[in-house]
């Protein structure tokens, strides 16, 4: 199957407007079988990517992308997809710890439309203060 490869999450605050601009970047491999059969066959797949905050015990879902679709050009599909998810976000709405910096995840959801099958991978913890 398709791989999720060099999943990773950068956060860019502006604290005088309140923003943060969250990005969320990985790379999909496809293997050349699954290229002939994206392109003789119209084998799809999504990706999914939400940002999870996380706590000793739990973790919360504060974001999440809209879903990719892939191959998204079906004219020149490659065996490498580099995908990133951006959006800007309200500071104070990412910001769930008072006493400790936020941690943050990317979580990267893969899934071949045909089998249904899925991959997921997660970018290492980001540590950052939103105060």
């Amino acid at each position: 199957m398709a791989t999720i490869d060099d999943p990773r999450l950068s956060i860019a605050t502006d604290p005088l407007l309140n923003q943060a601009t969250v990005t969320a970047k990985c790379e999909v491999h496809f293997t050349e079988f699954e290229v002939r059969s994206m392109q003789l066959l119209g084998l799809r797949y999504t990706l999914e990517c939400r940002v999870l905050n996380k706590d000793l015990q739990w973790q919360d879902t504060v974001l999440q992308y809209d879903t990719v679709e892939l191959p998204r050009d079906t004219s020149s599909i490659q065996t490498i997809e580099p995908v990133t998810f951006e959006t800007v976000a309200v500071m104070s709405n990412l910001h769930e710890h008072v006493v400790t910096d936020d941690q943050f995840i990317a979580e990267f959801t893969l899934t071949d439309q045909e089998t249904h099958a899925t991959q997921v991978e997660r970018a290492p913890i980001l540590t950052v203060a939103l105060e």
